[in-house]
């Protein structure tokens, strides 16, 4: 199920399944982030009777180091891999702060998207009266793998899920040429709330269908923006997901897999 593919000159991992319409999955940002958290996603939506493709972004996972690790490079790479799989359209699931490409790419490439399901992606969501923009400082050293696994425990709620095995492919995921690429990513990260009209604003506007799926017991306050979101933009398709945290595709793999192809076969 493990393929390559040369976009742009980076040799990029991706995993696919199914057949019928392309439900194309984007991991986050997060130091050790890859497709691995979709590869029992890919397989379910499968069966529902999607192509549901995962793959590793620039700078992350078994891809290729890209020389540009801006955001607008990754959001432009994803069109290139849809080119390079010739999918003409898709739905797009963004997590985390990798979800904005997803959002950008709705607001400037509609006709390439059927829809985009916003998984945990807080900077869709506006800022609480006393919160500042901006994430947790970078680490200076890799991670070793008790670290990993305590960076784990806050992803999930339901512990158990935290197996060795995933410890260790996280690890691997962390370490070397990953390590230094996380780091030129983040740190080239823009400022989505400056602005007369921030990114949320301009997302929660645009005529892409969406679904904004967060998890009640994540980090950052996000309920309460989320919450906040709600009562701002009326309207909007929002669910959130009880006793889960940010690894949600994992953590309520369930709902998730259920949310999503509901979506999709509206």
């Amino acid at each position: 199920m493990e393929n390559f593919v040369v976009v742009d000159g980076l040799k990029t991992r991706y995993i696919e399944a199914g057949r019928g319409t392309t439900v194309l999955l984007l991991h986050g940002l997060a130091l050790g982030s890859s497709l691995e958290v979709y590869e029992k996603s890919v397989l379910v939506f499968a069966q529902a009777g999607l192509r549901a493709v995962a793959f590793d972004l620039p700078a992350f996972g078994l891809s290729t180091q890209p020389k540009d690790y801006s955001d607008q490079y990754r959001t432009e790479f994803s069109l290139k891999f849809m080119d390079a799989l010739a999918i003409d359209q898709a739905y797009l699931v963004g997590h985390s702060n990798a979800g904005t490409g997803p959002a950008l790419l709705a607001l400037n490439h509609p006709n390439r998207l059927h829809g985009v399901v916003a998984l945990a992606v807080f900077p869709l969501l506006p800022l609480l009266t006393d919160q500042k923009a901006g994430g947790a400082e970078l680490p200076k050293n890799p991670p070793t793998i008790e670290e990993v696994r305590q960076s784990l425990e806050r992803d999930f709620f339901n512990k158990s899920l935290i197996t060795n095995e995933f410890v260790q492919i996280r690890h691997r995921m962390s370490t070397g040429k990953n390590f230094e690429a996380f780091l030129k990513a983040r740190a080239a990260e823009p400022d989505w709330y400056s602005g007369d009209t921030p990114l949320w604003k301009r997302f929660a506007h645009c005529s892409v269908p969406k679904l904004y799926l967060y998890a009640k017991d994540d980090r950052g306050n996000a309920a309460k923006r989320f919450a906040q979101l709600a009562a701002l933009e009326p309207g909007l398709n929002m669910h959130l997901i009880d006793r889960c945290s940010h690894l949600a595709m994992m953590d309520q793999a369930d709902e998730f897999n259920r949310k999503v192809i509901e979506f999709v076969k509206r």
